[in-house]
């Protein structure tokens, strides 16, 4: 645990007791501390979320890094548990989305990135490219009223099949010169 720029060790004595009911699962109990020390974890919360927070900014690797120029010995494997172990956050269907590819390794594997434009945020990343998985998402999560897509077939196949009411002329679809990107709206 760090401390002005220093690595300080906390030495905590704890009782131990004994549990002396013959049904009880738990035969040894011990002292708990405050909700700041969690047992089995060898951080305060204070620290884990300062490594939290630079695992997600920097990466696991570059984070472990990082870490020890502050004076937190943690590795890799670690921090992506810590940040493995944090709950996903709930997302509302945006009525304005854009679907792009992603790749998970240049011209080899491409996955589908879907992101809610009103908010900028991250939505979804699509396993694969297909139109049945854009398709599936499309199902699983209705009220999207405006996708901004690229001209990729897949995505115009699968948006479509799934959003039959989008005019395929050219009334609903808005150029952006700017970006190359096209709009479709619903009625």
């Amino acid at each position: 645990m760090p401390s002005c720029g220093k690595a300080v060790t906390i030495l905590l004595r704890s009782r131990k007791f004994y549990c002396r009911n013959k049904n009880c699962r738990r035969k040894i109990f011990t002292q708990w501390f405050s909700n700041e020390l969690k047992p089995y974890l060898c951080m305060s919360e204070r620290l884990v979320k300062k490594v939290f927070k630079t695992g997600l900014l920097t990466g696991s690797n570059v984070g472990s890094k990082l870490s020890m120029l502050h004076s937190i010995r943690i590795s890799a494997s670690s921090i992506l548990r810590l940040i493995h172990k944090a709950p996903l956050i709930k997302f509302q269907v945006p009525e304005v989305l854009g679907i792009d590819d992603w790749a998970y390794k240049k011209r080899i594997k491409y996955g589908s990135v879907i992101v809610d434009l009103e908010r900028h945020r991250i939505i979804d990343l699509l396993p694969d490219q297909k139109a049945l998985i854009v398709k599936k998402w499309f199902i699983d999560n209705p009220g999207v009223k405006i996708v901004s897509r690229d001209r990729f077939s897949n995505y115009t196949r699968g948006g479509n099949r799934q959003l039959p009411r989008c005019y395929p002329d050219s009334r609903s679809v808005l150029s952006a010169p700017e970006s190359g990107r096209f709009i479709e709206e619903l009625p």
